[in-house]
């Protein structure tokens, strides 16, 4: 009985080291909890703003009206909430041209009528999310047109005391960046929202190989990703402690509040969905969904970028690209885009593939140099 106190003890003291020392780094951003009205339930939602412009560059965008680059959207993996991976994040912000970043998060909807449900309505709310922080600090996204025939209601839950609506209106366009499930997610956004998206990058991205038959693809998916998860523990013996532990509380309690989330959303919902209760697992089920021109065109972006990690044993550049070798196909790159994204390729868009050093959780552990290749490959870097 002891040992089991003693366990649980340390647990909970790991899960308050890990938020203390993430929460540490975050305190230059500003979190918005936002609540949603959507197709007939209540939803939670999350903001997440790094702005690193300087003094003089927010007066000069003040008075021309537009900021130095596009924002950057960036759309977390699965079980993620916007104050992870915040090394990453940052650094997105401090090097990108316009020195901003946003990081939006929703629980995936299951309310009245289907067609609204899982990542189709999901991606909508980001969309709403998005403008309606952005426009509490003076910034709107330009020609964003509706793709939801449904009304959505976005409340800040508590606003500051010091904070009302910017009268300062700053047009804006956005460059997307996804990691793993949100690689999937930032495809399915930059094609509902072509006029407002200028690039698009994937890191250690779903959405590049099939899984199997719907029925038991989500499966295949999560005991591959357990396997991953097992062997991003297995850093921790080789001195890599702060990133996989912040990745482990993460999901944890990423799926945890999700669940409880879901428990509480199904019994205030109007429509009772009794597949809310398994979100955590339906949303690895979406995750497992291969996107290419037949189903996802993206054929309107000017750069588009894809990073693998080279020893992710979840999302693999070589599941990819079957039949070619990646280390010595020179030609790698080309067959990717022309497997993956023909249209844009057709269109004239600047595609980039590398294949990186890392694991999964590559955007966390090689920060400095996925970074590099985002904002390089998508042409914001300051």
């Amino acid at each position: 009985m002891i040992e089991i106190i003693c366990i649980i003890v340390s647990l909970v003291a790991l899960f308050f080291w890990v938020e203390f020392i993430n929460g540490s780094r975050d305190s230059s951003g500003e979190h918005s909890k936002l609540d949603i009205t959507f197709n007939g339930e209540k939803i939670q939602g999350l903001g997440f703003f790094i702005d690193r412009r300087t003094d003089e560059q927010k007066t000069r965008n003040a008075k021309e009206g537009c900021l130095d680059g596009d924002i950057i959207l960036y759309l977390h993996g699965h079980g993620q909430q916007p104050k992870y991976g915040f090394n990453f994040t940052s650094l997105l912000a401090e090097r990108s041209r316009s020195g901003i970043v946003f990081i939006p998060h929703v629980y995936t909807p299951f309310g009245a009528k289907q067609k609204w449900r899982g990542d189709k309505g999901k991606l909508v709310l980001l969309m709403e999310v998005t403008r309606f922080c952005l426009e509490k600090r003076g910034l709107h996204i330009a020609n964003v047109k509706s793709v939801c025939d449904l009304p959505i209601k976005v409340e800040e839950r508590k606003a500051p005391l010091n904070r009302g609506r910017n009268d300062i209106s700053i047009a804006c366009e956005i460059t997307l960046v996804g990691w793993s499930h949100g690689g999937l997610l930032a495809r399915r956004f930059a094609n509902a929202y072509p006029d407002s998206v200028n690039n698009l990058a994937q890191v250690t991205p779903a959405g590049f190989e099939s899984w199997g038959p719907k029925s038991w693809a989500g499966l295949n998916l999560l005991a591959n990703f357990m396997v991953e998860v097992g062997l991003i523990s297995l850093m921790v013996f080789k001195g890599h402690i702060k990133h996989p532990l912040i990745a482990g509380v993460a999901i944890i309690r990423g799926t945890i509040s999700d669940s409880l989330y879901a428990f509480v959303s199904l019994v205030k919902s109007q429509s009772f969905s009794p597949v809310k209760l398994a979100r955590a697992y339906v949303d690895i089920q979406q995750c497992s969904t291969l996107m290419n021109d037949k189903n996802m065109p993206v054929t309107e972006l000017s750069n588009i970028v894809v990073l693998f990690g080279e020893k992710d044993s979840v999302f693999e550049a070589k599941n990819a690209l079957k039949g070619i070798d990646i280390k010595t196909e020179s030609n790698s790159s080309r067959f990717l885009f022309e497997k993956f994204f023909p249209s844009a390729v057709a269109n004239g868009t600047r595609c980039s593939f590398k294949v990186l050093p890392g694991n999964h959780i590559a955007p966390l552990t090689h920060a400095e140099r996925y970074v590099e290749e985002v904002l390089l490959g998508t042409a914001q870097r300051a």
